[in-house]
């Protein structure tokens, strides 16, 4: 069985990293036959370093949605090509929209199999072919995987914790990697999971209501209603950027306005009773630290406005950090 794969990249601003993702794409011992790349509009060089690194043939018209095919070689085998699909979005539509427009491609460029992440990740060079292998043998026994997902680590060996989470709730990072042990999972993030093109098309039908987080729970949770996922540890991406331990500093206040909106619009677009007890909780925590821990008016003005725009149905772009409206 030889299943169509493509790899579907969304940047904004980091042509160094994305540079480094699309070298090991083209690294993989299990060639991936295309690259989508979706570019939201980046203003720091990333189409010109993209032509001078022969990804583009030609630099995109500046204020204008365009796509640009062209092909590379393998790294593994040159005489292998690769094609290159890059998609110039004309504003910052954040991880959400570039997603949505990606998805949307690979589907109607008939792939099998899209395999999604951020441009500041990197996989080891046999992780395909590891996931791959993996979701060809568990489907063959009739599990009905739809996605496979892979472990994060940090370029210095750490492992990335507290996204994946087992059925029933527990961390995998206090269980599964202790037992070293691969699992169905219930979450995921946007960092290398490889999922069934139709389903993944199928599951995407909120995502433009976010911008940015949650859009990758959103979807973790429309495809297990349609299956499974499973967590392969034997598989691994590398995470360029460490997620930091204090959220509640000056310049981070738009990224947390969209973590306390979009659990919301989640719960909201997926409604079950075992994810509104945990938003109420996770809330009710939130305004007991804001008011008795972290004492920060700035932050506490931000959840506010979170909440109120989600009243107010105000879905997608609302601020970025070029706007951020409490730096002000």
């Amino acid at each position: 069985m030889n299943l169509k794969i493509a790899a579907l990249v969304v940047t904004f601003n980091r042509k160094t990293l994305l540079e480094e993702c699309l070298e090991a794409l083209r690294a993989q011992t299990q060639k991936v036959d295309a690259i989508y790349i979706i570019d939201n509009s980046s203003s720091d060089g990333t189409p010109e370093l993209l032509k001078e690194k022969l990804y583009l043939p030609y630099l995109p018209n500046p204020g204008e949605k365009e796509n640009i095919e062209s092909q590379v070689p393998s790294l593994q085998n040159p005489k292998d090509t690769i094609d290159i699909k890059y998609v110039r979005l004309i504003e910052n539509e954040g991880c959400s929209g570039g997603l949505n427009e990606g998805i949307k491609q690979v589907y109607e460029a008939g792939f099998d199999l899209i395999w999604i992440m951020d441009d500041d990740v990197k996989p080891l060079s046999n992780t395909l072919k590891n996931m791959y292998s993996n979701f060809i043998k568990l489907n063959t026994s009739h599990n009905n995987v739809v996605c496979i997902v892979p472990a994060r680590k940090y370029i210095d060996g750490e492992l990335v914790k507290g996204h994946e989470q087992i059925h029933n709730t527990k961390l995998i990072s206090k269980t599964l990697f202790k037992k070293r042990s691969s699992q169905y999972i219930d979450k995921m993030t946007f960092e290398g999971p490889l999922i069934k093109t139709v389903e993944c098309f199928e599951s995407k039908n909120n995502l433009t209501d976010y911008f940015i987080l949650y859009d990758d729970v959103d979807m973790a949770a429309k495809l297990t209603k349609i299956g499974k996922i499973f967590f392969d540890e034997d598989s691994t991406m590398i995470k360029q950027i460490k997620i930091p331990n204090n959220f509640y500093v000056a310049g981070n206040e738009w990224k947390q306005y969209y973590r306390y909106r979009n659990m919301l619009f989640f719960v909201k677009n997926n409604f079950k009773i075992q994810f509104l007890i945990p938003t109420i909780y996770i809330f009710s925590t939130e305004i007991y630290k804001l008011r008795f821990k972290v004492k920060n008016k700035t932050y506490t003005n931000v959840f506010k406005t979170a909440v109120f725009d989600f009243f107010r149905n105000r879905t997608g772009r609302s601020f970025t950090p070029q706007d951020n409206p409490w730096l002000n």
